[in-house]
């Protein structure tokens, strides 16, 4: 019966909010120009708003299960997202400066701007659909953020097995520093993709200490050195990353050498596929100079 509620609520939560979400939308975004490829847009971005959304209920009756299990985690996690809150509300909608205008401009009307890659773009129009203005982005990245501050702070205090607080809070200080805290508020992709490279590293090494690796970790593990590998084109040389951390996942016996090899194609053919579709769009400009 518990395990019939853990699977419905989530999923009961999800449908009020995507229909909030597809209410809010039509509010909200420029549905005037549309052409076929902002219809397929649209279904893509309809279809990873639902998933994102089951992803984050399932994720939350989990936490409010396991609450004191997570205690620990919930406590960074609320104490940083606060911290950045009450300095976005000090500098409300958050720090804009060049790109980034044009980037939630052409969100609204469902454009990319490929130049800044269409990832960032998409990025965009998800967090609006969260949060209908400006500054929703900012308060999406900075969940998005609180959320892999919680997650390596705790990871390091209880891998080095810090029993005192005090140590927690030595942890955060780089996190805290004014330079860190000022870009927490520039929605621009320099500093979500550092955040999720900074994650990415830490599980890889959180893996590391693991017996096994299962399917749902690899999947993570494919969005993530995707992400990394095409976002930014320095991030590249994750491919080879992924190649070489797959090797070794096998050579310890972390992962079968099916689930290996599945995580080094399923990266590539989704790095690809990304680059491929931001370079459709750096066409459609007409122009090629940063494909």
């Amino acid at each position: 019966m518990r395990k019939n509620l853990e699977e419905k609520i989530p999923l009961f939560f999800t449908i009020i909010h995507y229909f909030i979400g597809l209410f809010l939308s039509l509010k909200y975004f420029d549905f005037s120009n549309m052409n076929s490829d902002k219809q397929i847009l649209i279904f893509c971005i309809e279809v990873a708003f639902f998933v994102l959304l089951y992803i984050i209920y399932k994720s939350l009756t989990k936490v409010i299960i396991k609450r004191k299990e997570y205690k620990a985690y919930i406590l960074v996690f609320g104490g940083y997202l606060i911290l950045e809150l009450v300095l976005l509300v000090l500098v409300w909608p958050g720090i804009w400066r060049w790109d980034d205008f044009i980037i939630a401009n052409s969100a609204k009307s469902l454009d990319m701007v490929p130049w800044q890659h269409s990832f960032s773009s998409m990025f965009y129009i998800i967090a609006l659909k969260f949060f209908p203005f400006s500054a929703g982005v900012v308060i999406c990245q900075c969940i998005i953020i609180a959320l892999i501050v919680s997650y390596i702070v705790n990871k390091i205090y209880k891998y080095f097995d810090l029993k005192k607080t005090i140590y927690k809070v030595l942890i955060i200080i780089p996190f805290m520093l004014p330079a860190v805290l000022d870009n927490n508020l520039y929605p621009l992709r320099p500093i979500l993709y550092s955040y999720i490279m900074l994650f990415l590293l830490f599980f890889m090494m959180e893996c590391v200490g693991r017996k096994k690796v299962n399917t749902e970790t690899i999947i993570l593990f494919i969005l993530l050195f995707s992400i990394v590998s095409a976002w930014r084109s320095e991030g590249i040389f994750f491919i080879a990353v992924t190649v070489i951390y797959s090797i070794y996942l096998i050579y310890k016996k972390k992962v079968s050498k099916l689930g290996g090899a599945a995580m080094c194609m399923c990266t590539i053919i989704c790095t690809i596929a990304i680059a491929t579709i931001n370079n459709y769009y750096l066409t459609d400009l007409g122009s090629d100079k940063y494909n």
